[in-house]
């Protein structure tokens, strides 16, 4: 009985690519779209992201080996400790606890930004540090409640994504086969690839919740597979968008600015609220239970306070809170 109820627990393939898609999708689409399309050209934008998905999954594919044979939460903790030397692991621990914070820190403010561009009355640093208490408070209840919550926010996040894409088609001036068909320069699109590349990586963040997955060796690789390919079609077609309503793409600064030449005020407030905003929480949501796994592991051998070892009643990891 209780085998079953740790099972109901665990995140399905369904969440899991879902968490993956939430990881993946976040505030860099919106600020490198523009900057890749400038390097690149509009007539190359559509086919570098397809490349530069590609690329992420060659990556991927010693990552993908480990799971397979190492399925524990903790990710490069654990392969570092178990697999090559204890240095190695608790090397990688400080070095994640630190940037962990800072990453957080990072996305918070970014959220900030677009919540105060809705709500100006409000100060920066008070919704930033609002995002991380919520999100921090969240991930105390559990996989099973970080999973669902993260769900219901992609699927707002793909709707406003939808939106852009579906209500710009009808306003685009340069034909999809012409931007696919056109002319690429090669060595402007190994440029453009770094950007958009680092834009597609994220679903690595499963790496780091294995015990919180059903089946990880098989699960997270077909999760991680199914989320890049899906968010790279949806970057490829976000991009289409932006330089066939766009043209003059050396013009384009943000997306935003793109949306308000077809999208009505109301429609805008919602693509502002449900995607940049949305894309920015997904993202903090999954990298607070990555990092919350690499802590426990660590602590788990020794490395940290045996506090940070302790989960509570819902299972989470760090110290009992209700």
């Amino acid at each position: 009985m209780k085998e079953q109820k740790m099972k109901g627990q665990k995140m399905n393939l369904f969440s899991s690519i879902l968490m993956a898609i939430g990881s993946i999708i976040g505030a860099s689409v919106f600020a490198s779209t523009p900057i890749a399309i400038k390097i690149i050209g509009g007539n190359g934008i559509v086919i570098g992201f397809i490349c530069a998905a590609l690329f992420v999954f060659l990556r991927s594919i010693p990552e993908m080996i480990l799971i397979s044979a190492l399925p524990a939460s903790g990710g490069s903790y654990m392969y570092l400790t178990r697999l090559v030397h204890p240095v190695m692991g608790t090397w990688d621990a400080f070095n994640e606890l630190a940037v962990g914070v800072l990453k957080i820190g990072t996305m918070a403010l970014t959220f900030s930004t677009y919540f105060c561009m809705l709500v100006p009355m409000c100060p920066d640093w008070l919704a930033a540090c609002a995002c991380i208490v919520v999100f921090t408070v969240i991930s105390c209840y559990g996989v099973k409640f970080s999973s669902t919550v993260q769900n219901v926010c992609v699927v707002v996040l793909l709707i406003a994504l939808a939106v852009y894409i579906i209500g710009g088609w009808g306003a685009t001036v340069v034909s999809f086969k012409e931007v696919i068909t056109s002319t690429i320069h090669l060595s402007a699109l190994w440029a453009a690839m770094g950007i958009m590349h680092g834009s597609l990586i994220g679903a690595n963040a499963l790496y780091y919740s294995a015990d919180d997955i059903e089946n990880p060796g098989r699960t997270v690789p077909i999760a991680y597979l199914v989320s890049t390919l899906a968010v790279a079609i949806i970057y490829g077609l976000m991009a289409y968008i932006t330089v066939g309503v766009e043209p003059n793409f050396y013009e384009i600064d943000n997306l935003a600015t793109v949306a308000e030449k077809f999208m009505s005020p109301a429609v805008w407030v919602f693509f502002i609220a449900g995607g940049a905003l949305l894309a920015i929480v997904t993202s903090i949501n999954s990298a607070m239970m990555m990092f919350s796994r690499i802590n426990f592991a660590a602590a788990r051998d020794g490395l940290f306070p045996k506090k940070i070892f302790e989960t509570n009643k819902h299972g989470a990891p760090g110290h009992p809170c209700g």
